[in-house]
């Protein structure tokens, strides 16, 4: 069976960046695309935004800042 587009893109950013930390830019806020820090790289035209970082690490960052 052939494999989909997530798959590709899955192996390209753990490939590159270490990491599966994407998602298609339609899914995010504006504020959320307006933070280049973040941001490693937009693909496919800029439908899709590859993070700098694992979700992890935007995941512990997230609980600390909530306790």
């Amino acid at each position: 069976m052939g494999r989909d587009a997530t798959e590709y893109l899955d192996e390209y950013c753990m490939n590159t960046w270490g990491h599966t930390n994407w998602g298609y830019t339609s899914t995010y806020s504006k504020e959320e695309l307006e933070d280049e820090t973040k941001i490693a790289e937009y693909e496919l035209g800029g439908s899709v935004v590859i993070w700098k970082d694992d979700f992890e690490d935007w995941q512990d960052e997230f609980v600390e800042e909530v306790f």
